[in-house]
């Protein structure tokens, strides 16, 4: 795309290509040369077990891995608190309507839409979102920019096509009227289909927008899915879980004590199926203070600092299902000097450099 602004700053990206772990449910960090698991055997068969888990925690990371910058980046002065969403090597800045590659540099600002619900008192309808798909037969990126409000007028649906030239909205049609749950709420691409969490009458739904057919349908969730989304802060979050549809809900996941994760089978069917993990006292200890944040390809579930975690120890754990181990692994790179703030960090995956663009 031609008409792209471009800045100077500092972006950051971390790629794993894999990385190792130790049996017993207990973590290893990343070092070099690594420990032999006999000597680690030997070591904790001596230590008592009520200190192995703070010895573990504070282990010392001798060998970490280091954040590759992006010199060219820039973000607007001001994000707020925005969810980015990663998509081919995209990320859409939804609040603040930037799409923005981090590999060249390049940012769009989309432009204003054609018409949105207005108040009676001029102000914009009560909720906006702004989603990114991708049609991988066109191999077109897409936006769509819908608004809703409670009172009962029609939802607004505009999509607009991410190609060289004067960029357009284009009205679009939905035949049932749902609201979205909430403004930053996650969304996810997956396959061409873009899924995100709306309300179809006092019913919590995942709507589904193909991206190359540009129709809309969706799929019922379940009480027990829904468990403590009373409240219209709390969200579910969607992932990618080996390319269907994955749901995680906090609430479900009593304070700590188990990771409950819910996989599209059957979408026409609204079929779910339901993925407990249990965790030690150990585990529990482990996730306390971080936050789910999706799975790997591989099937690893990941965890991260929120947000505005320190940013001189930041880091990212890796869980995997089948050994019921963590990896934690401490990423440099993002070290800021003395006495600066503000500093917001998130953790995406499935990053995959762009140099494109489009």
């Amino acid at each position: 795309m031609k008409n792209m602004e471009q800045q100077s700053s500092k972006g950051l990206v971390l790629t794993t290509s894999g990385h190792e772990t130790q049996s017993a449910n207990s973590v290893k960090e990343y070092s070099d040369p690594p420990i032999p698991d006999d000597l680690l055997t030997e070591i904790f068969s001596r230590v008592p077990a009520k200190s192995i888990a703070s010895l573990i925690i504070q282990t010392i990371t001798l060998a970490s891995l280091v954040a590759t910058p992006y010199q060219t980046l820039i973000f607007p002065e001001y994000i707020g608190f925005d969810n980015p969403r990663t998509l081919c090597g995209l990320v859409l800045l939804g609040q603040m309507r930037v799409i923005c590659n981090p590999a060249t540099g390049e940012f769009l600002t989309l432009p204003n839409v054609i018409k949105e619900n207005i108040l009676p008192n001029g102000n914009p309808a009560v909720i906006a979102a702004t989603y990114l798909g991708y049609d991988r037969i066109g191999k077109r990126f897409k936006v769509l920019r819908m608004t809703s409000s409670r009172d009962g007028r029609p939802n607004t649906h505009q999509v607009l096509t991410l190609e060289s030239g004067k960029l357009l909205w284009r009205m679009v049609e939905c035949k049932f009227h749902f609201v979205p749950t909430l403004a930053l709420a996650t969304h996810i691409c997956i396959n061409g289909v873009l899924y995100f969490e709306a309300k179809l009458g006092k019913s919590t739904v995942i709507v589904c927008f193909d991206v190359r057919s540009e129709k809309f349908g969706f799929i019922n969730t379940n009480e027990d899915m829904e468990q403590g989304l009373a409240c219209e802060l709390k969200s579910l979050e969607l992932f990618n879980y080996k390319g269907k549809l994955g749901i995680h809900n906090k609430e479900n996941d009593l304070y700590g004590k188990r990771l409950v994760l819910w996989v599209l089978e059957d979408a026409g069917n609204h079929k779910w199926s339901k993925n407990v993990y249990v965790f030690s006292p150990l585990d529990e200890k482990m996730v306390k203070h971080i936050k789910f944040v999706g799975v790997t390809g591989r099937g690893e579930i990941v965890y991260s600092p929120r947000p505005f975690h320190p940013v001189n120890w930041y880091f990212v754990v890796f869980y995997n299902v089948e050994s019921k181990t963590f990896t934690r692994v401490k990423v440099e790179g993002l070290e800021v000097e003395e006495g600066e703030k503000n500093h917001f960090k998130n953790t995406l995956i499935g990053y995959v450099e762009n140099l494109e663009f489009m």
